[in-house]
C-alpha cells in the first residue's frame, strides 16, 4: 500500500471516532433542545403538551415516521432554494427593487420552515416520550407477571395527561428499582 492510501485509511478512522464522540456529546443536548422546542411551541398551554403524552400512548409501537420527516425537510428545502435562486437570477437593480410579492415570498418559506422544525421537534418528543415507556416496559417485563404487564399497557393506552404518564411509567420504575435494577434516562 502506497502513504497515501495509509494516510486516508487513517484519515477516515480518525474522523469516525471525532464524530462518533461529537454524536455522543451532543445527544443529550439536542433531546434538551428537542423537548424545549416541543414544549416552546405549546405557548405554555397545559392542554397542548398533555396532547404529547396522549399521542405518545397511541405512538406505542408505531414507527418513527422518518417518511414524514424527510418529505417535511425536503419540502421546506425545496421552497427555501426556490426563493434564494429567484434572488439569485435577479440582476442588482431589479433586486433592489425586488417586488412586494417575492419578498412575501421569501418571508412565507421563513414562516414554513419555523413551523416545520416546531411541528417536527414535536413528533420527535413525543416519540421519545413512547420509546421511553417501550423500554422500561421491556426491561421490567422479567419482574412482572402477565397480568400485571397486561393491565401496565393498558393503563399506559389511556394516558390523556402528563400525570397519567408519570403514573404508568412510575410503576414500571418502581419494579426495575425494586430488582435493583438501573433506570434509562427519561426523556
Amino acid at each position: 500500500m502506497n502513504k497515501k492510501t495509509i494516510l486516508g485509511m487513517v484519515g477516515v478512522i480518525v474522523l469516525g471516532a471525532l464524530g462518533s464522540a461529537l454524536w455522543d456529546f451532543s445527544k443529550p443536548v439536542l433531546s434538551s433542545l428537542i423537548a424545549s422546542i416541543a414544549n416552546f411551541s405549546t405557548l405554555g398551554f397545559e392542554s397542548l403538551r398533555d396532547g404529547f403524552y396522549a399521542n405518545a400512548a397511541r405512538s406505542l409501537g408505531r414507527p418513527v415516521g422518518i417518511g414524514y420527516a424527510i418529505t417535511l425537510i425536503l419540502s421546506m428545502v425545496s421552497l427555501f432554494l426556490g426563493a434564494v435562486f429567484h434572488v439569485l437570477s435577479l440582476s442588482e437593480t431589479e433586486k433592489s427593487k425586488m417586488t412586494m410579492i417575492a419578498r412575501s415570498y421569501m418571508m412565507m418559506c421563513f414562516i414554513i420552515a419555523i413551523i416545520s422544525f416546531a411541528q417536527l421537534s414535536q413528533r420527535t418528543y413525543v416519540m421519545q416520550l413512547a420509546n421511553y415507556y417501550e423500554i422500561l416496559e421491556v426491561r421490567a417485563s422479567p419482574f412482572m407477571s402477565e397480568l400485571e404487564i397486561k393491565k401496565t399497557r393498558a393503563l399506559f393506552s389511556q394516558v390523556q395527561t402528563k400525570i397519567d404518564f408519570l403514573n404508568v411509567t412510575e410503576t414500571l420504575a418502581n419494579k426495575l428499582r425494586i430488582a435493583g435494577e438501573s433506570l434509562p434516562k427519561a426523556p
